[in-house]
C-alpha cells in the first residue's frame, strides 16, 4: 500500500519534471529570441550613455581649465 503510493507520487514528479522541462525549453527558445532580436539595442544604448560620459568628462575637463585660467 505504502509502495503504491511512492509509485503514485513519483508518477507525479514525474509528470511535474516533464512539464517543467517543457517551459524551461520555451523559455530558453524565447530568451534566445529576445536576445537575438534586441541584443544590439542594448549594445547601442550602452555605447550611447559611454559616449555621452566621454562627453561630459571631456565638457567638465574645460570647465575646470577655463575657471583655473581665470
Amino acid at each position: 500500500m505504502i509502495d503504491e503510493r511512492f509509485k503514485a507520487i513519483d508518477e507525479k514528479f514525474k509528470i511535474i519534471d516533464e512539464r517543467f522541462n517543457e517551459i524551461d525549453a520555451r523559455f530558453n527558445e524565447l530568451k534566445s529570441y529576445v536576445d537575438q532580436r534586441f541584443g544590439n539595442v542594448d549594445k547601442k544604448h550602452l555605447e550611447m550613455k559611454e559616449k555621452k560620459a566621454q562627453q561630459g568628462t571631456a565638457q567638465a575637463r574645460r570647465e575646470s581649465q577655463s575657471s583655473s585660467n581665470k
